[in-house]
């Protein structure tokens, strides 16, 4: 699925890159976008690879992330 918040303004390469610290890969998919400015805040979370039990946790990775970057 695609995560995108244009109003808090953080990019996803921000986001990729300080979730991959934690382990948590993400793909940021401006190139998917005619807009860059409007690619720039949305990434792709792939689970079907992912053991169902590491699921959980890796979105709680990702969002304390998030929420480290937004403070």
């Amino acid at each position: 699925f695609v995560l995108s918040d244009q109003k808090k303004r953080l990019r996803a390469s921000e986001i990729a890159e300080k979730a991959r610290e934690r382990g948590v890969i993400i793909e940021e998919i401006t190139p998917c976008y005619s807009v860059r400015e409007t690619g720039e805040y949305a990434f792709r979370v792939g689970v079907s690879a992912i053991h169902p039990l590491l699921i959980e946790a890796g979105l709680r990775e990702l969002k304390q992330t998030i929420i480290e970057l937004d403070a």
